[in-house]
């Protein structure tokens, strides 16, 4: 069974998880999460496991490439995406760096629902096609009213942030299940 996607939603939520108890960053915080990576007590640890969570989210694309054979422009998308949350790890969201960390972080979040819709439109209808689509919407509608939330209120930036974050994930475990059907 290949369990890339898993391993990467893992690390991430690892990584989110525990630098928010490291740091103090609340889920109700005017500070994103970004702040994981440059908080003295959660930088080293959020930024490695985000990079880690890339290189994984990466492998698993290509995996998913390779057995539906869904398109190159959804894993050129796909690890476009994934690049960007290598860059944000590497470049902090504070100092000179933020103009770097903040665009590729953008890339990433705008990658995510191309990509989901990408291989969603490789798909042919039935199931897992189907799905796939309700995957796309609920991203969407997470995309939106999570950047909505991150510009246009203030405290909640973190869960702005997960918002869009939550379908993505869930769709990676459903296409990690659908995966296993394949490979048996």
């Amino acid at each position: 069974m290949n369990v890339t996607g898993l391993i990467a939603v893992s690390l991430l939520w690892i990584a989110t998880l525990a630098g928010m108890a490291l740091s103090g960053l609340g889920f109700v915080d005017s500070r994103p999460i970004s702040y994981l990576g440059v908080a003295a007590e959660s930088g080293t640890f959020f930024n490695t496991l985000l990079f880690m969570s890339a290189v994984f989210f990466a492998l698993f694309a290509v995996r998913l490439y390779s057995v539906y054979k869904a398109g190159i422009a959804f894993l050129v998308v796909y690890l476009v995406g994934q690049t960007g949350q290598a860059v944000a790890a590497i470049f902090k969201y504070g100092g000179e760096d933020k103009i770097i960390h903040t665009t590729a972080a953008f890339i990433l979040a705008a990658s995510i629902p191309a990509a989901m819709y990408l291989f969603a439109k490789s798909r042919p209808t039935g199931v897992p096609g189907n799905s796939l689509r309700y995957f796309v919407i609920a991203e969407m509608i997470g995309f939106v009213v999570g950047i909505g939330a991150f510009i246009l209120t203030e405290g909640i930036a973190p869960i702005a942030e997960i918002l869009p974050a939550l379908p993505f994930h869930i769709w990676v475990f459903y296409m990690t299940a659908q995966l296993s059907r394949i490979e048996k």
